[in-house]
């Protein structure tokens, strides 16, 4: 296709090939094939520094995805949570107006380029699931109108927002449920659109390793979370309305423009770990070297199950704070934690499977 790039070798090394005519490289060379021709984006990776291999994958990567791998003081290879700086140029599939191949091509080519060139020993790795691709591009054709019926808030909550999850359960809200104040998303699309980032993203790869993950609390709308907001001294839990833009409330943008969704979790596999005795920071530092999360509040206090707010979002802060039962601070970027490998926080806990 004219849209796709053969191949992109590291400082210049031309791609050879075998007998056979599979790829070959000079050894200490990176070749990174990738393919914008399609609504997924393959790549091959072929021959990366420190490991003796010709070819050592083949993956492919739908809009929003990609994990940096790289190998650790031991030697071996580590995936995330880290995600690769070509996502940027990616994000441009996911545009209401489709596919737009050329402008993404070049944007990817110029980072992958200078990272090749660079020397910089750590690859672009697919996490997502290549289905995320199509589905997360809002539909500008047929755009799904504010539930005006039973019916139509039915048709809603049947929106599957990853294998596991739907919008049904994502609605459900005390204050809603209590107060009767409807709790429906403005723009439905939007909201579709950041809760299937965070499934896909989040909740799946977690319900993929540690089995079940009940929701708590997810989708707020404005007049729900105001509400909430405007009785913190009754212990309503809700943060100020513009605050929540992009977190609980998933159908507003931040005032930076970036789309992001929030869901309170817990996570039965590790209720009874944590009632022995587990620390709450166990889990936040699995989450933070295998997932790319934003941000992370876990309620860390007597009878709550040690749920946590687990937070996706297009520009991701990567910081974990806690009720524990003050307000903690754990990591957050630039402070000498967050780099660094974390894998004896967490003996025991399982290792990270895809969906």
């Amino acid at each position: 296709s004219k849209d796709s790039v053969t191949s992109i070798p590291r400082r210049g090394l031309p791609i050879r090939r075998d007998s056979l005519g599979a790829p070959t490289t000079h050894p200490s060379s990176a070749v990174i094939e990738v393919d914008l021709a399609t609504s997924t984006t393959p790549i091959t990776i072929i021959a990366i520094p420190t490991v003796r291999a010709s070819l050592i994958d083949m993956i492919e990567i739908g809009s929003g995805g990609g994990s940096l791998a790289r190998v650790d003081k031991r030697g071996l290879i580590r995936v995330g949570p880290n995600r690769a700086g070509v996502m940027s140029a990616l994000g441009l599939l996911a545009s209401p107006l489709g596919f737009e191949i050329s402008g993404a091509r070049r944007i990817l080519l110029a980072d992958l380029d200078a990272r090749i060139r660079a020397g910089v020993p750590r690859v672009p790795w697919a996490c997502s699931r290549i289905a995320a691709a199509r589905r997360l591009r809002p539909s500008s054709k047929h755009p799904m109108r504010n539930p005006a019926s039973m019916k139509a808030l039915e048709e809603l909550g049947r929106v599957r927002l990853s294998e596991h999850f739907f919008m049904r359960e994502m609605l459900y809200s005390e204050i809603a449920n209590f107060h009767g104040i409807p709790n429906i998303p403005d723009d439905p699309d939007l909201a579709i659109a950041a809760g299937m980032r965070l499934c896909e993203e989040l909740l799946e790869p977690l319900h993929a390793t540690f089995g079940h993950v009940s929701i708590r609390s997810a989708f707020r709308s404005i007049e729900v979370n105001t509400y909430g907001a405007e009785r913190q001294d009754k212990g309503y839990n809700c943060g100020k309305t513009d605050w929540n833009h992009s977190r609980h409330v998933w159908d507003r943008r931040d005032a930076e423009g970036f789309k992001g969704a929030t869901a309170c979790i817990v996570i039965p596999w590790f209720v009874p770990r944590y009632e022995a005795g587990t620390p709450w920071q166990a889990m936040a530092w699995w989450v933070h070297d295998h997932l790319p999360y934003s941000d992370m509040m876990f309620f860390a206090v007597k009878g709550k199950n040690c749920a946590f707010n687990l937070r996706w979002h297009e520009n991701p802060a990567r910081r974990i704070e806690a009720y524990s039962p003050r307000k903690v601070l754990l990591t957050k970027r630039g402070m000498a934690n967050h780099e660094s490998d974390h894998c004896t926080e967490y003996p025991g806990f399982p290792e990270l499977k895809r969906y």
